[in-house]
């Protein structure tokens, strides 16, 4: 047996009258907001400011709870039009929605990009540290026909005398600045400069050793 129109109006008229307590109530919360937002400005240490703050409190639950009620009353109303077939004009559930403030409108969703759409970036050039490393290795080399600067050149005498080509030794910059009387940034300098222009092998971890060229 479907539901009579008696019944569907029945719900759809609390439908309404909870949709319009809800608005009610959302106003009353607004108020009191307004009443505790005053009272802590002019008064904040006013003892009476707790009370109206949990009634506050109080008000808001109310009005959640109430819109809780006229979602289900939205849900029922729904659930007895389908019951009651085709008996009255659908036109009923309308009256218990709560009309919608400023509705988005709807947003088109796309379900497919044309490939003319899409732009494809070129890859980025991940390499240009790396190529400039070997630019800057080979100007060395080319330079490296011709006789060694003095800091350099001393440096290698002294290290012939202090290295071997068989195993790697550390280096102690400032030892050797003071056995030559060079400054320890030179000494530095000079280091790799006989490290590029193959004088020199080194082992990060080792450190270093002579090679077969000579000066």
């Amino acid at each position: 047996m479907p539901i009579s129109p008696k019944t569907l109006n029945a719900i759809q008229a609390a439908g309404t009258a909870a949709f319009k307590a809800d608005a009610q109530l959302k106003a009353a919360v607004k108020d009191y907001g307004s009443q505790v937002q005053t009272a802590m400005l002019n008064s904040p240490f006013d003892l009476a400011n707790d009370n109206l703050f949990e009634d506050w409190k109080s008000v808001c639950r109310l009005s959640q709870a109430m819109g809780q009620i006229e979602a289900e009353l939205q849900k029922i109303h729904a659930a007895a039009a389908r019951l009651q077939g085709d008996v009255l004009p659908y036109n009923k559930p309308r009256a218990i929605a709560a009309p919608v403030a400023n509705e988005p409108s709807t947003v088109e969703v796309v379900t497919q990009v044309d490939a003319s759409d899409v732009t494809v970036k070129k890859p980025r050039k991940l390499k240009v540290k790396a190529k400039a490393k070997a630019k800057t290795k080979m100007a060395r080399k080319a330079k490296s026909g011709g006789p060694l600067p003095a800091n350099a050149a001393s440096l290698l005498a002294h290290l012939t005398n202090v290295l071997n080509s068989d195993t790697f030794e550390k280096i102690n910059q400032t030892t050797v600045a003071t056995a030559i009387n060079m400054a320890k940034g030179s000494v530095g300098a000079s280091v790799r400069r006989l490290v590029d222009e193959g004088f020199l092998a080194q082992d990060p971890a080792l450190g270093y050793k002579l090679t077969e060229r000579k000066a």
